[in-house]
C-alpha cells in the first residue's frame, strides 16, 4: 500500500507546491511528541514528597481524563481570530496539562500555520477566479451581441455574387455558428445609424467607447471609431491591432465575396474566448483537487496524532477545517457548473458529451511498453523510428540529388551550414544563451573539420590547428554540459560542486559521471594518434568509438533530463493565460 506522503506528492500541482499542507514536516511533530511520552513513561516514579504542584495537577486531570471519556473532546479550544488585514486565522489551546505540553504546543501551532496558509491561499485562488469567470462572461456578452449585430446586418443589405474565395467553412469541432460574411452600402448615413446601434448595444455590456459621442467620418466617408480590438498572434511578442471600423465596416476586397476579414477574425475571436473558458474549467477543476487533497491531509495527521497521544482531538480540530473556508465555500463548483452550461450552450450546440470532450479531455491509457529512457505505446515507438529512418533516408537522397546535378563537393559538404539557424531562437526571445549555444555547435563543427582535413593532409600545421580548435571545442563542450545543462557547479550549493536539488541519493554517482564525461568528450584524441593497424581494425575502432559516442549521448540525456524536469517545476504554470480579444483603451491610447 503506498504510503500517503507519497500519493500526496505524486498528486499535488507543482506550482502551487508550497501552498499544500507540509505533511512530511507534521509527521515529525508527531513522531517528537510519541517519542516523548515514551521516554516519560520509561521513568521511573519520584516519591510523593518530591512532586511538585504542577505534577500533582497532571497527574488529576490524568485519572479524570481517563475516568470520564465523555469530555475528551475538550482537551484543546480552537479559536477564530481577526488580524488587522481582516483575515480569519485559527489558533489552538490546550485546555488539559500533558507532560508532553511542549510538544504539543508545537504541533498544534504549526497545524495552525498550515491551516491558515491554506485558507489564505485557497481565497486568493478562487477570487482570481471568479474574477477571470466575470470577465470571460462579459467577452461572451460582446461577441454574442457583435455577431447577432452582424447577421442583422446581413439580413439588411444586398446578398453578394456567391463566391468560395476566402470564405473559411465551419469546423465540427467549434461547435457554434459563425456570423456571415458581411457586405457594405454606400449610404453614409445607413452606416452611422448602424454603428450607433452597435454602439448602443455593445455599450450595455460595459464596454466604454473613447470619444464616441464626437465621431467624425474618414477621408472615406466612414464612421471612425475610438475603440480597439487586440487579436494576438500565434507568438506572444507580436500583437496585432484593428481599429473597431476594421472589423465592422472592412472594404470587400477584389476576388472575395464579401467581408472577408469580418469572419476570419471573428472566428479567432470567439477561439480564444472559447480557449480561456476552458483553461478557466481546468483550474477550477485544480482548485478543487486542491481542497480535497489538504482535506485528506488534516484528516490523516489528526488521526495519527491521536494514534500516538491517546487522545480524541481529531474530532474537535475536523470540524473546523470543515468550517474554514477551503472546504465550506462552494462558489468553485457553483462556477464550475456555470462554465459548463455556457460552454454547452455557445460552444458546443447544446450537445453537453461533446462540451466535457473539451472541458475534461480523456487521458491516455497507461502502457506497459518501457524501454532504457520511458515507457511508450507501439504506436510512439513505431512513429520514431519511421520518423529516424525517414530523416536519414531524406539527408542521403537529397546528398545524392546534388551531387548528380553537378554541384561541387564543397559546396554540397557547405550544407550544415545551414545549422547556424539554432540562432532563430536568439532572434525570437532575445536570449544571449541561444547565441553561446549556437557557438557550441559551431566549435565542434570547426573541430570535426579540421580533423578531417588532417586525414588527408598530414603535416605540423594541421596537427596544431586540430589540436587547437579540438581542446577548445572540448572545454566548451564540458563548461556546457556540467554548468548550462545539468546544472552543477553552482556556488554555494549545499553539495559541493553540484546543486541543491538532486534526484539520485548517492551523490558518489554525480561525481562518477562528471569524470565518465570527461573521458568521453575527449575520445577525439584518438583520431589524431594514428596507430599503425590494419583496415579491420581501423574499422574496429571506428566502431567503438562511435558506441561510446552513443553512450555518452544516453548519459548526458539522463542528467539533461533530470536538471530540465527540477527547473520545469519551479517555472510550471498549473493554467495558461489565455489572452482575450476585447478590451478598453484610455482616450491617450
Amino acid at each position: 500500500m503506498v504510503k500517503f506522503s507519497k500519493e500526496l506528492e505524486a498528486q499535488l500541482i507543482p506550482e502551487w507546491k508550497e501552498a499544500f499542507v507540509n505533511y512530511r514536516q507534521l509527521k515529525k511533530h508527531v513522531k517528537r511528541i510519541k517519542l516523548t511520552r515514551v521516554s516519560n513513561q520509561s521513568q521511573p516514579p519520584q516519591e510523593t514528597f518530591g512532586r511538585s504542584v504542577i505534577d500533582s495537577l497532571r497527574f488529576i486531570t490524568n485519572k479524570l481524563r481517563n475516568t470520564n471519556n465523555d469530555n475528551v473532546q475538550d482537551i484543546i479550544q480552537v479559536r477564530r481570530k481577526m488580524t488587522e488585514e481582516c483575515e480569519e486565522v485559527y489558533e489552538t489551546e490546550l485546555a488539559q496539562l500533558f507532560s508532553e505540553e511542549d510538544e504539543m504546543q508545537v504541533f498544534f501551532a504549526e497545524l495552525d500555520g498550515e491551516l491558515n496558509k491554506v485558507n489564505q491561499f485557497y481565497k486568493k485562488k478562487e477570487s482570481e477566479f471568479v474574477e477571470r469567470g466575470e470577465m470571460l462572461n462579459k467577452q461572451l456578452n460582446i461577441l454574442l451581441d457583435l455577431k447577432q449585430v452582424l447577421s442583422d446586418r446581413r439580413r439588411k443589405t444586398p446578398s453578394p455574387k456567391p463566391s468560395n474565395t476566402g470564405i473559411f467553412p465551419q469546423s465540427p469541432s467549434q461547435g457554434s455558428n459563425y456570423s456571415e460574411s458581411i457586405g457594405e452600402t454606400n449610404d453614409d448615413s445607413s452606416e452611422i445609424s448602424e454603428m450607433d446601434e452597435v454602439i448602443s448595444t455593445l455599450e450595455r455590456n460595459g464596454l466604454n467607447f473613447v470619444n464616441s459621442a464626437m465621431r467624425v467620418k474618414t477621408k472615406k466617408g466612414k464612421p471612425q471609431m475610438a475603440i480597439r480590438i487586440d487579436i494576438p498572434a500565434t507568438t506572444p511578442t507580436v500583437v496585432t491591432s484593428m481599429l473597431w471600423e476594421d472589423l465592422v465596416n472592412s472594404p470587400m476586397k477584389p476576388g472575395y465575396g464579401g467581408g472577408f476579414i469580418n469572419k476570419r477574425k471573428i472566428q479567432c475571436a470567439e477561439k480564444m474566448i472559447r480557449s480561456a473558458f476552458v483553461e478557466l474549467y481546468k483550474g477550477l477543476g485544480l482548485l478543487k483537487t486542491y481542497s480535497s487533497l489538504n482535506m485528506v491531509a488534516f484528516s490523516k495527521i489528526l488521526k495519527k496524532f491521536d494514534k500516538v497521544s491517546c487522545q480524541r482531538a481529531s474530532a474537535n480540530y475536523l470540524k473546523e477545517v470543515k468550517r474554514s473556508h477551503f472546504i465550506s465555500s462552494d462558489k468553485v463548483v457553483r462556477l464550475m457548473d456555470e462554465v459548463e452550461s455556457i460552454f454547452t450552450t455557445h460552444f458546443a450546440n447544446n450537445d453537453r458529451k461533446k462540451a466535457m470532450k473539451f472541458l475534461r479531455p480523456q487521458q491516455p491509457k497507461a502502457s506497459h511498453m518501457t524501454t532504457f529512457l520511458v515507457a511508450l505505446k507501439h504506436t510512439d515507438a513505431f512513429l520514431m523510428c519511421t520518423t529516424l529512418m525517414t530523416t536519414v533516408f531524406g539527408a542521403m537522397v537529397i546528398h545524392l540529388l546534388l551531387r548528380v546535378a553537378d554541384f561541387s563537393p564543397g559546396q554540397v559538404d557547405a550544407i550544415p551550414g545551414i545549422l547556424f539557424l539554432c540562432a532563430r531562437r536568439w532572434l525570437d526571445d532575445g536570449d544571449v544563451n541561444h547565441l553561446t549555444n549556437m557557438g557550441k555547435y559551431v566549435s565542434a563543427m570547426i573541430a570535426a573539420g579540421a580533423r578531417v582535413t588532417y586525414s588527408r593532409q598530414d603535416n605540423h600545421l594541421w596537427f596544431a590547428i586540430v589540436l587547437i580548435t579540438s581542446v577548445v571545442a572540448t572545454i566548451y563542450q564540458l563548461y556546457w554540459d556540467f554548468v548550462m545543462d545539468w546544472g552543477f557547479f553552482k556556488p554555494n550549493s549545499k553539495n559541493p560542486w553540484l546543486r541543491d536539488d538532486l534526484i539520485l541519493k548517492r551523490k558518489n554517482i554525480y561525481y562518477m559521471s562528471i569524470l565518465l564525461n570527461v573521458v568521453l568528450r575527449v575520445a577525439w584524441v584518438e583520431t589524431i594518434m594514428h596507430f599503425k593497424v590494419g583496415p579491420v581494425q581501423t574499422r574496429l575502432i571506428d566502431f567503438l568509438l562511435a558506441s561510446l559516442e552513443v553512450i555518452r549521448r544516453g548519459h548526458w540525456n539522463f542528467y539533461r533530463l533530470e536538471n530540465e524536469h527540477l527547473n520545469n517545476v519551479g517555472h510550471f504554470r498549473a493554467v495558461k493565460a489565455v489572452p482575450l480579444p476585447f478590451r478598453e483603451i484610455d482616450s491617450d491610447s
